[in-house]
């Protein structure tokens, strides 16, 4: 019962929000949306009018925003979306990559989106396979396209009327299409470098970790905060956002305490 009172709010999560979607995204892929996503927009009245203002939204409202992330779906993973910086490493990489389902341009490159056919789970009681695999791609397509590693997937929205939209093929990938373009002797990189990847690295190592029986009663929260400054000093600056740690922390002790099934 528990587990059917779980896939009936999680297609409601998955399935609901895309009737608030606009038209020209779906006809280009989407296939989930977060019942709250989160957005951006700068402000314009008061005192900190020129300031950026983030925050989650319903998703009635939240196409109104100039950027939001259309990569989280809540339950799932959506979208592959990259901030290239790098027009020229851009270019090259685009080459060698399946179309994409949209792409808007920004100062120094443009905003980089491929929808998925089948939105990748993302909580305990998914299977880890294809969250590996969504994993891996997002890593290589970084990769090729020299994309920013600081990119959590809040991306300029293809709807607002101030964005540069180019829409591209109207089918979402499937996950074998966007892995078969990877090199077979191609490694992902020991630090992921992309926040899918980085997720998925510190859910397997944290569940690892909460496993051992020299780590029993340990915070989880406690020992992803450690490994979230190592990658931060990787790279200079934040990895991840507190509340994607709080969430992946509370998954695994929920899967500690045995309240999910193995």
């Amino acid at each position: 019962m528990a587990n059917r009172a779980r896939q009936v709010k999680e297609n409601r999560q998955l399935r609901l929000p895309l009737v608030a979607a606009p038209l020209v995204v779906k006809g280009h892929g989407l296939k989930a949306a977060h019942v709250r996503p989160h957005v951006a927009r700068i402000r314009d009245k008061g005192r900190s009018a020129g300031q950026i203002w983030s925050g989650r939204v319903s998703c009635t409202h939240a196409w109104a925003y100039q950027w939001v992330n259309v990569q989280d779906a809540g339950y799932a993973w959506a979208t592959l979306t990259f901030d290239c910086d790098n027009a020229q490493a851009m270019q090259g990489g685009l080459a060698d990559l399946p179309a994409w389902n949209w792409r808007i341009e920004t100062e120094r490159g443009a905003h980089v989106t491929w929808c998925l056919a089948d939105p990748v789970g993302r909580l305990e009681a998914h299977r880890p396979a294809p969250q590996r695999m969504l994993a891996r791609a997002s890593e290589y397509f970084h990769h090729r396209l020299d994309a920013d590693p600081a990119f959590g997937g809040l991306g300029r929205n293809p709807t607002h009327p101030d964005a540069e939209t180019t829409w591209g093929a109207e089918r979402p990938h499937y996950m074998a299409d966007l892995c078969n373009v990877i090199p077979f002797n191609w490694r992902k990189p020991r630090v992921a470098a992309t926040a899918i990847g980085r997720q998925v690295t510190l859910w397997e190592t944290a569940l690892a970790w909460a496993g051992s029986e020299c780590n029993a009663g340990k915070s989880v929260r406690w020992m992803l905060d450690a490994i979230n400054q190592d990658v931060a000093d990787a790279f200079g600056k934040d990895a991840m956002p507190p509340h994607v740690l709080a969430d992946i922390a509370q998954r695994v002790e929920r899967y500690r305490a045995g309240w999910m099934v193995k």
